[in-house]
């Protein structure tokens, strides 16, 4: 079987990331009155549909973004560093994960 030249998977690579970006877009507007449950079953729905493995959802890790997230809109804040200035690895450190798996802190 002949393989499939670069450009061709490049192209087709291209065409998914430009497809999903257009969901997201519309599924973004969507979740603003939709749950994030259903946002990340559609998204997992639209990655199923090419073949892809779905997300696993890490409800520690959503309840820390969310927490974030919330406290940058009470503050009217962009950025990663939260309250008190702690960062993303922070937080992780805070429920027990650091580089993508458990850690022990002690």
């Amino acid at each position: 079987m002949e393989k499939c030249p670069t450009f061709i998977k490049k192209s087709i690579q291209s065409f998914i990331l430009v497809s999903l970006i257009i969901l997201l877009t519309s599924i973004i507007v969507y979740a603003q009155v939709g749950s994030v449950d259903e946002l990340i079953q559609r998204v997992n729905s639209l990655r199923n549909s090419y073949g892809v493995n779905p997300y696993e959802v890490d409800y520690s890790l959503m309840y820390v973004a969310h927490a974030q997230a919330e406290w940058s809109a009470a503050n009217n804040h962009i950025g990663h560093d939260g309250p008190g200035g702690n960062s993303p690895n922070d937080r992780a450190l805070d429920i027990g994960m650091g580089m993508g798996m458990a850690i022990n802190r002690s």
